[in-house]
């Protein structure tokens, strides 16, 4: 006979009457309880949310059997029992997971694993919490909760991860076990073993045991697949496909699954095995019925007595269904009645949660401002991947730390090619969801809003279109820009560089102004052409210069006129006519030959009159300086604030003056034969970069020589012994051909040998001209480019700072010196 179950409240005057519900392991109870009272008038209220305990005493009292949990629901009526009216009180008993069924949110996971988010969230509402997971867990780079509730949230992980739990009863709380393996679990005191006996027909049962005893086998599929996508990884086979052993005809139906939350190989593999253990955990349910309390799910017993010898064995509970009764406690009876309805599983079988929570969707895009560290205004990775702090996050810092890395779509994306535009901080973008997926946002698109406006006023500007650029950190006038005008009888085509414009053409280039063209240089222009130059004007053409101008001319220079030739300058004049007729005027004129002279008529006489003939032609007279300044004014605007003339670019005079003035080259020391060869063949790579590049020929051959001892100390690797062809000595920075060798650095003041990686090349000749592409894309040694006289070169890169020897400059004009080549 079985005691009487008594209840535990706060306050007094409440009876145990009955107790029906379930348990279940990945379930959070609810029970209904009715209690008994002769006081209707116990405040209802009172009791919401109060801890409450049934005591179930076991056979033999060897241990009592608790199930706590707390009051969610009262209902009160009148029931009147054996000539008694009674208030009857009825439950409802949940676990302490009842908030996080009710509750709703949206939140952000980052860098955490399933285990790890599970415990945050059960601590955040005081769940008491018991982890036996043997396992280790994937960490989840990012895991949104989304509009759904803390209880679906984690119970989809959980079963995604193959992890489960089940509630441990105390008198005075129960703890929530989580759990991963069959071997994590123990049977309730005193019920290691529990006989199966049928009643007597007509008879009941005294002894706690099992009464009924149903096995079920049911099909099941026959094979599980997932598949995934990473782009880190886009050709990557990420399908994984598991049987099921238990299925009638294993693999004669599958089950496929896209996407499967997964990326890594080892975790696809993992999901996909979980999967087929939930089906596993199907084809061996075993139900029953019996009266044990310590039939309880998350604990193991031994069936005793089975119906079929083959049944007797270790089971695992799964569920109960629970039925207990007290009859009226006016009428003196004590009978009771104790039910319990069961599933269970062989012990030896790890029970795996099927996967029934649904994972939330996405609806439509929504939109999010992009964050990045304080005091950054761009911030992306090697993908143009960008941060953002949607709007529904209440706890983002809105930082670098409010979202993961979110791809951005691009107009164009190609291998090496396409489009790059990356969002700046604090930008409003439009963010989708891969396959509605919380866990996967995706960019696709930016939108203006109060606080960041078009580049131009709108609508007033609505014929206008096109890409407006700023510089970081910059101001509102700080930018590349590129703008079309559509509005009629205006269109135009409008392009600026906030600082320097670089177009590259790689054959021909067709240049066509149907009116005029207006072509403006605040600074300086260099202007090269390998070849022939051909320049023709239908019209007439002017040519002002402020200051001075030299033409000069390797071989034969040509200046023609079909007319007539004049040369001006002040009080004098040459004039060359078509008929032949030539005019010199000036106030005096002298005629110096050094040795013989002679002046040849071949028609008739020559007069030399020094009386007073009428000049042929005149001269423009003393203001004609002047003339030509004020014309050459005339051409320019008033300068802009900032605004100043630099040195002359070409140095043409420096030229011509070097070309003048140069003596022969002396006898040069001949060179060893390796020295030679070292220098015809660096010598005739710089010529062929000097082309290409403008840097004169000279100055490389110099850095060459004087930077690798002659090729004597080019890098060779360490281990390989690979020779890197680096007759510079530049280091590999991230480039992946590069030798490894020994080097010398100061460090701390003092100069300590260490291993480096220095960049390796096929080819002398490549060497070189990675060399100069160093020179030509580095700002710091633009100016340089102004000069094409190696002597300029070599104390230029002194100034700005190419190397620290402070003779740097004078070693390489006296290497070139020594061989000629000033």
């Amino acid at each position: 006979m079985f005691s009487r179950i008594t209840v535990q409240l706060p306050m007094e005057g409440l009876l145990f009457w009955k107790l029906n519900g379930s348990e279940a392991l990945s379930e959070s109870f609810a029970l209904d309880a009715e209690l008994l009272s002769t006081d209707a008038r116990i405040d209802r209220q009172s009791l919401l949310g109060k801890p409450i305990t049934f005591t179930l005493p076991t056979e033999h009292l060897l241990s009592t059997r608790y199930i706590n949990g707390k009051i969610t629901r009262v209902a009160v009526r009148n029931e009147e029992l054996n000539g008694t009216r009674y208030a009857v009180y009825a439950l409802t008993v949940e676990s302490d997971l009842w908030p996080m069924r009710r509750d709703r949110n949206l939140r952000i996971f980052q860098s955490q694993t399933v285990p790890q988010i599970v415990q945050t969230l059960l601590k955040e509402y005081s769940v008491n919490v018991e982890s036996r997971l043997s396992s280790s867990y994937r960490v989840w780079d990012y895991c949104v909760q989304y509009q759904e509730s803390s209880y679906d949230f984690i119970s989809r992980l959980m079963e995604l991860e193959g992890i489960y739990f089940w509630f441990r009863h105390e008198a005075d709380k129960h703890t929530l076990v989580l759990c991963d393996a069959a071997d994590q679990h123990q049977p309730f005191s005193g019920y290691e073993t529990i006989p199966y006996h049928v009643a007597p027909s007509g008879g009941s049962v005294t002894e706690e045991g099992i009464s009924q005893w149903s096995l079920e086998e049911s099909v099941t599929p026959g094979m599980y697949s997932t598949d995934d996508y990473d782009f880190r990884k886009p050709n990557a086979w990420m399908l994984q496909a598991r049987q099921n052993p238990v299925a009638p005809s294993p693999g004669s139906v599958d089950v496929y699954d896209w996407p499967g939350h997964f990326v890594d190989h080892s975790h696809g593999e993992f999901y996909t095995r979980i999967r087929q253990e939930v089906w596993e955990v199907e084809h061996h349910s075993v139900s029953g019925v019996g009266t044990a309390t310590g039939i309880a799910p998350g604990y193991t017993f031994g069936l005793l007595n089975a119906p079929h010898f083959s049944d007797n064995g270790k089971y695992l509970t799964v569920t109960a269904k629970y039925s207990f009764e007290e009859n009226s406690y006016a009428s003196g009876d004590v009978t009771t009645s104790h039910n319990i309805r069961f599933t269970v599983l062989p012990a030896s079988i790890t029970y795996r949660t099927p996967p029934r929570t649904a994972w939330p969707k996405t609806h439509g895009p929504q939109t999010a401002k992009v964050v990045g560290p304080k005091g950054e205004s761009i911030w992306t990775d090697r993908y143009g991947r960008v941060k953002v702090k949607f709007h529904w996050d209440r706890l983002a810092k809105g930082d670098d730390t409010s979202s993961c890395w979110v791809r951005v779509s691009s107009a164009w994306a190609g291998q090496g090619f396409g489009g790059v535009q990356i969002p700046r901080v604090g930008d409003e973008v439009v963010v989708d969801f891969i396959n509605g997926d919380p866990d996967r946002p995706l960019i696709i698109g930016r939108v203006y809003n109060e606080a960041s406006m078009p580049p131009w006023a709108l609508p007033a500007a609505a014929t206008q279109m096109g890409f407006l650029s700023r510089t970081k950190d910059g101001t509102a006038d700080t930018a590349n820009a590129l703008r079309f005008e559509d509005k009629a009888g205006e269109e135009q085509l409008w392009i600026q560089a906030q600082k320097n414009m670089d177009t590259n053409v790689k054959n021909d280039a067709t240049h066509t102004v149907a009116k005029n063209h207006s072509h403006y240089v605040g600074v300086n222009e260099l202007y090269r052409v390998e070849t022939n130059r051909v320049h023709g004007v239908k019209g007439g053409e002017e040519l002002l210069t402020g200051k001075g101008k030299i033409d000069a001319a390797v071989e034969t220079y040509v200046l023609g006129s079909g007319t007539k030739l004049r040369l001006e300058c002040g009080e004098s004049a040459i004039e060359l006519n078509a008929n032949g007729q030539i005019n010199i005027v000036g106030k005096g004129f002298n005629l110096f030959v050094q040795g013989d002279g002679n002046i040849t008529t071949s028609g008739g006489k020559l007069n030399l009159n020094t009386a007073g003939a009428q000049p042929g032609t005149g001269a423009p007279g003393s203001s004609h300086k002047q003339n030509i300044a004020e014309a050459v004014t005339n051409l320019f605007p008033a300068k802009k604030g900032g605004e100043g003339e630099g040195p002359n670019p070409l140095k043409l005079r420096a030229v011509v003056a070097k070309s003048a003035g140069s003596k022969p080259a002396g006898k040069r020391r001949p060179l060893p034969h390796e020295k030679q060869v070292f220098f015809d063949k660096v010598n005739s790579a710089a010529k062929a970069i000097e082309k290409k590049t403008g840097i004169p020929a000279e100055i490389i051959t110099a850095q060459a020589i004087l930077e690798s001892s002659w090729g004597t100390l080019v890098p060779i690797d360490e281990k390989t012994k690979k020779v890197s062809n680096n007759l510079f000595g530049i280091k590999a920075h991230g480039s992946p051909n590069y030798v490894e060798t020994w080097t010398h650095e100061n460090i701390n003041g003092k100069r300590v040998r260490v291993m480096d990686k220095f960049a390796s090349y096929d080819s002398i000749d490549e060497g070189i001209e990675q060399h100069a592409q160093f020179l030509l894309k580095n700002p710091r040694y633009s100016s340089l480019f102004h000069s094409t006289d190696p002597v300029d070169w070599a104390k230029g890169l002194q100034a700005k700072g190419y190397a620290t020897d402070p003779n740097y400059a004078k070693k390489l004009i006296d290497i070139m010196k020594s061989r000629g080549m000033i």
